[in-house]
């Protein structure tokens, strides 16, 4: 297999780019009688170019992988409706609307393009905004233009997140050599079909985050401290949830670093978020936001449906308000243990990647709420450690849009029990192959 087939590696390209557009352009959320087998047909073209070929023609696949996302930046978002809660933001802002501040009930017809029609169209209709503020800026950026359809709208948003996710595949091609790793195993990225799914085609902001995250390890690895801040903080004002890594790289860096990039990273956070805290009411939307998620929604919850099974079986009923808190309680145990290790342990920069992978697996695996692209940023993380298991997971949490297929949305938990079998059964394989990565520390 290691020798360069131009006819059957061309052919394979060219399926993998028709399944790619294809999943973006031709269906609906519900329609996963397309889904399924598009996603299969991609996933399989991927497996064969990005694993199974020894000898690849990375130019090629890269130009392919760069055509493929910029192909889906006109069509509108068809596999996930978070897009009108971003225009709703958006329109609210030009309107003088603080989206913090205001339900989106509250203010319908207060200009406008806050109408009937597009609150019809938002799945949070009683909740505040919960994006941080770089996201926002890009909201009010896409709808800036006067008269601007929908469409306009979502595709001046898809040029924003294209533009960081192709910046993403520079900074991984950049990082690979720094951790002494072959630059193939971009494709693993590049090519991966939930990543330009759903980071693209559905306009979820990871792959934004994504981009700092992987700018702040470039930064670490040249020393560039300072730099390193404000890269973190910037991915913090995109998603909230890089924050988790902030406590490891605290006990990672020592002396003078620890400092410097502790007080950029806060102060840059506390500067990006200035403009959208105006006052206590604000936090405090915030948080019941917050506390309504984890109290509230569920979706391919994993180890919280097995928790959630045997708590119906002993209490009677959903005990989703105690166990959503515990899970977090128990995460944020995980996420405060893991960040002590360089305390005892010998943590190297090339260390980081498999423990910040550690860190963003035990927030997502203890969720109640799991979507498809929380995965996203576990899959830049894996590539610089020996462990492949987000790939897998990556192809296997996409089958989820399944639930989408009925008439009454209806969660099918035989797909979330082989996804979650498969998924923790090649982690013990990995762990029993390359080891336990914690064990591999050596003491300080």
């Amino acid at each position: 297999m290691s020798g360069f087939h131009p006819l059957k590696d061309g052919v394979i390209s060219i399926i993998w780019l028709a399944a790619i557009i294809a999943l973006a352009w031709a269906p609906q959320q519900e329609d996963f009688h397309i889904i399924g087998p598009l996603v299969a047909v991609g996933f399989g073209a991927y497996w064969y170019l990005a694993i199974v070929r020894k000898t690849v023609q990375l130019k090629w696949l890269l130009g392919l992988a760069i055509i493929a996302r910029i192909a889906l930046v006109g069509n509108f978002p068809n596999l996930s409706d978070d897009v009108y809660r971003f225009i709703w933001d958006g329109h609210a802002w030009h309107a003088g609307l603080h989206p913090f501040a205001h339900l989106p009930k509250d203010i319908i017809g207060a200009s406008a393009s806050l109408s009937q029609e597009l609150f019809d169209q938002l799945n949070s209709q009683g909740y505040f905004s919960i994006y941080p503020p770089l996201a926002q800026l890009i909201f009010w950026i896409a709808t800036s233009i006067e008269g601007a359809t929908l469409h306009t709208s979502a595709v001046i948003m898809k040029a924003f997140h294209c533009v960081f996710d192709i910046g993403a595949i520079f900074l991984i091609y950049k990082l690979l050599p720094k951790f002494n790793l072959e630059k193939k195993w971009l494709l693993l990225y590049a090519l991966n079909p939930l990543i330009i799914i759903e980071l693209i085609a559905n306009l979820h902001h990871e792959g934004i985050v994504i981009f700092f995250i992987m700018f702040c390890f470039l930064l670490l690895k040249s020393e560039k401290i300072a730099l390193a801040g404000v890269a973190m903080a910037s991915a913090i004002a995109t998603k909230i949830l890089p924050i988790l890594f902030c406590p490891l790289i605290f006990f990672y860096l020592k002396g003078t670093k620890r400092w410097v990039f502790t007080c950029v990273t806060f102060v840059s956070t506390v500067i990006l978020f200035i403009p959208l805290i105006q006052d206590v009411s604000i936090i405090t939307n915030i948080l019941e936001s917050a506390d309504l998620y984890l109290r509230k929604f569920e979706f391919n919850g994993g180890l919280y449906y097995l928790y959630r099974a045997f708590g119906q079986a002993i209490y009677g009923y959903n005990t989703i308000h105690t166990l959503g808190p515990l899970l977090m309680g128990t995460s944020a145990f995980l996420i405060l243990y893991i960040a002590t290790l360089p305390l005892y342990k010998k943590v190297t920069s090339d260390d980081l990647p498999i423990l910040m992978m550690m860190t963003y697996a035990s927030y997502v695996l203890l969720s109640i709420t799991i979507h498809p692209w929380y995965v996203a940023l576990l899959i830049p993380l894996c590539l610089l450690t020996p462990y492949r298991s987000p790939i897998l997971w990556s192809g296997l949490i996409l089958m989820t849009y399944i639930n989408y297929n009925f008439d009454v949305y209806r969660e099918q938990l035989w797909v979330v029990a082989i996804e979650y079998i498969l998924v923790y059964g090649y982690i013990i394989y990995e762990v029993k192959q390359n080891g336990w990565p914690i064990a591999q520390l050596k003491k300080a």
